[in-house]
């Protein structure tokens, strides 16, 4: 593909769907892509493609559960985000009536998961009911709610409070100041309190135990969070997800209570996880080793630093910490420009870190007033498709010799391939938020 022709691309990109016409990581297979839908509707219907959305969503239909699609009959709260981002995306560019049967389930059922007072991990189809547990990664469906100017005041609100109590009401990370990845909700009737504890508790409550949706027994009294710090483990991304939430929090109301929690975490992150040579580890743990580095978990991290200096407050410490990291990478970079994600071991490239690093480079470029950021991305990006070429589309690994090792054609991959080619190839503030990490 060293004679890149972005037609040809989306063409052969649009003819890779399944046996019931739905776009597919592979069409050989029977799977579909509404569990990753906000990974790819933005870009497509930038290349005005907004029909073929159109088409999707007719054909995910039949899968529907309460507005959303369902992983079998487990509906998985850090998933919902994907397809409601999804549709809502293609309502407001299209105002097609015909979707708006969907976004009134899912606000129904978005304001009965809020009632609870925290994110439920997932809701069992089978029963209609919410799980006890909760996943840190599932609050990135409030950053969804609070961006869109669609969904109401009152639903803005009542996740602003379940924002709240995860942030206001949690030891752990006045202690740490990181999360821990799984909370089990357990009913005391002694205190009269509902208690968010760490999942390692769950002696204490049945994790697979539900709150009736139609009920109102799962409605919050108080909330005491992370009563005794157990894990040493923190997966980046896990941690990312809700942050990226508060960000949103911060733009949407201006309080500083939100900038707090962003500058509290990333200090944590700094002082549990980063090494001096200029990376973060993926885990928080108490012995690191040379194997605990990935591209993706730094460049999150990266996304966060330049989010906070762009919408929050100007640090310059942060851009120094994020100049450093960048530079680490790009000196990790193969002589056929792609970066490998562990560059200790030199196992491979990966074509999503490769498209979502050279746009964090980009932005750090803009806000560190350095062209040497932008153009060090746009050779990465280049990269790709000379890297990456197979069959008119883009494998998914390839290692330090340029051979393709995991000839896989993903469709989420190449669609947000079409992400870094808008960066790099479009006048647009990179701070839009068609760049964010979906």
């Amino acid at each position: 593909m060293n004679d890149f022709n972005i037609n040809i691309f989306l063409n052969n990109l649009l003819k890779s769907k399944n046996r019931q016409g739905e776009f597919s990581h592979a069409p050989d297979k029977i799977d579909n892509i509404f569990l990753d839908f906000d990974d790819i509707v933005p870009f497509l219907i930038f290349f005005d493609q907004a029909d073929e959305i159109k088409k999707q969503i007719d054909l995910s239909r039949p899968y529907l559960f309460r507005g959303f699609v369902p992983l079998k009959n487990t509906l998985y709260s850090y998933r919902m985000d994907e397809y409601l981002g999804g549709v809502i995306e293609y309502y407001k560019k299209t105002n097609d009536a015909s979707v708006e049967d969907i976004i009134t389930e899912q606000k129904k059922l978005l304001h009965s998961m809020l009632d609870l007072g925290y994110i439920p991990a997932y809701i069992n189809t089978t029963r209609n009911a919410f799980s006890r547990t909760c996943f840190s990664r599932g609050y990135n469906l409030i950053e969804v709610i609070l961006e869109n100017e669609i969904l109401s005041i009152d639903l803005k609100k009542k996740a602003l409070r379940v924002l709240d109590n995860m942030l206001f009401k949690n030891r752990y990370f006045d202690n740490n100041k990181l999360f821990l990845n799984k909370y089990i909700y357990y009913f005391s009737n002694l205190w009269g309190y509902r208690l968010m504890l760490p999942r390692q508790l769950n002696f204490l409550g049945d994790s697979s135990t539900y709150f009736d949706i139609n009920s109102n027994k799962g409605k919050i009294i108080k909330i005491i969070m992370g009563i005794i710090p157990l894990s040493n483990i923190q997966a980046m991304k896990d941690n990312s997800n809700l942050i990226y939430s508060v960000i949103e929090a911060y733009k949407v109301t201006g309080d500083t209570k939100y900038k707090k929690i962003v500058s509290l975490f990333i200090d944590g992150v700094i002082e549990k996880m980063y090494d001096a040579r200029g990376f973060i580890h993926t885990t928080y743990s108490d012995t690191y080793t040379t194997n605990d580095v990935s591209l993706a978990q730094n460049f999150t991290f990266l996304d966060i630093l330049m989010d906070y200096c762009r919408f929050i407050e100007n640090d310059k410490e942060y851009i120094k910490l994020a100049k450093r990291m960048a530079d680490f990478w790009i000196e990790s970079k193969w002589d056929n420009h792609s970066i490998p994600e562990n560059p200790f071991t030199n196992n491979f490239a990966f074509i999503d870190c490769q498209t979502d690093f050279s746009i964090s480079l980009k932005k750090l470029s803009q806000l560190a007033g350095d062209d040497q950021y932008s153009k060090e991305g746009k050779l990465i990006f280049d990269a790709i498709t000379n890297n990456f070429s197979l069959g008119g589309l883009l494998g998914s690994k390839i290692n330090q010799y340029g051979v393709i090792i995991d000839t896989t054609i993903n469709f989420k991959y190449n669609a947000l391939f079409l992400k870094a080619y808008i960066a790099h190839n479009y006048n647009m503030d990179i701070f839009n938020s068609i760049f964010k990490d979906r």
